[in-house]
């Protein structure tokens, strides 16, 4: 755990300070070591030790292995985007803090029905149509937030359909995704394995964050600032698209088993005939 915590702090540090005038490019350049190091070993020790933190046996599994990529890269892409809206309206838009709560409530309000109509489906028709629609529809709503929101404020014309469309991309995917991490796994790794994507995802968000930091985290952002970070979102949720598209989790159809009458099985009793399915 301290090997994990070193080498994902450490290299989100690097990302952070890039621009700081207070860190040399040696001293990133030695975090980014540092981090680096602390994953390889981190990996290196899971595979001989016998109760390690993170079970590499796990990622034998294909789709589990899709899906918690899938969970690195969206993870990273929904923090950018959440964060990215408290940067612009308030930034940007020079909305208060309280408001710009108020106008990014639509997004996450649209989710729960979202998410409760696709995983019903989903649990029918397999995870990989929900889990690539929805991520192609968070990439539309980043676009359209780079392509529509201006530097004047607009919110029903220009604001809200990005929202709404971030939502439904979010509802569609993030359940869908950790249904998927566990669907094809051992009924004894369920736990294991949903903690392991849980912490993938998050790890994912500490980066997502990192980024819109580095990108639009600084005093008076202006419009052009986040061109940037709309094209890493678009690119984030892509990747997502295609990482799901080796997702395989439909359930197989089973033929119904029949009892069939056997008619040799007929022999006489003293009531009649005494039939044997």
């Amino acid at each position: 755990m301290v090997l994990l915590i070193v080498a994902i702090s450490a290299i989100a540090l690097s990302i952070v300070q890039s621009e700081s005038r207070h860190w040399s490019h040696v001293e990133l350049a030695s975090a980014a070591g540092l981090g680096l190091i602390s994953l390889l070993f981190f990996i290196a020790r899971s595979r001989v030790i016998e109760t390690p933190l993170v079970d590499l046996d796990l990622f034998r599994n294909a789709t589990y292995s899709f899906v918690n990529l899938a969970s690195l890269t969206f993870g990273a892409a929904l923090s950018m985007m959440f964060f990215g809206y408290f940067f612009f309206l308030t930034g940007v838009w020079h909305y208060s803090l309280t408001r710009a709560g108020l106008a990014v409530t639509p997004g996450p309000l649209l989710v729960i029905p979202v998410a409760i109509i696709a995983g019903r489906l989903a649990a029918r028709q397999g995870h990989r149509p929900f889990l690539v629609g929805g991520a192609l529809i968070h990439a539309a709503g980043s676009l359209w937030f780079a392509l529509v929101a201006g530097p004047e404020p607009a919110y029903l014309t220009s604001w809200l359909p990005g929202v709404l469309l971030s939502g439904i991309g979010v509802g569609m995917v993030l359940p869908a995704l950790s249904a998927a991490a566990v669907n094809r796994l051992p009924e004894d790794q369920y736990a294991v394995g949903s903690a392991v994507n849980q912490a993938i995802r998050q790890i994912g968000s500490l980066l997502g964050v990192t980024f819109i930091v580095l990108l639009v985290g600084h005093m008076n952002p202006s419009r052009s600032d986040f061109a940037r970070a709309y094209a890493i979102q678009v690119a984030l949720a892509i990747v997502t698209a295609l990482l799901c598209l080796r997702v395989s989790t439909r359930p197989q159809a089973t033929k119904p088993r029949w009892h069939r009458h056997d008619a040799s099985a007929e022999k006489p009793c003293r009531g009649g005939i005494e039939m044997t399915l």
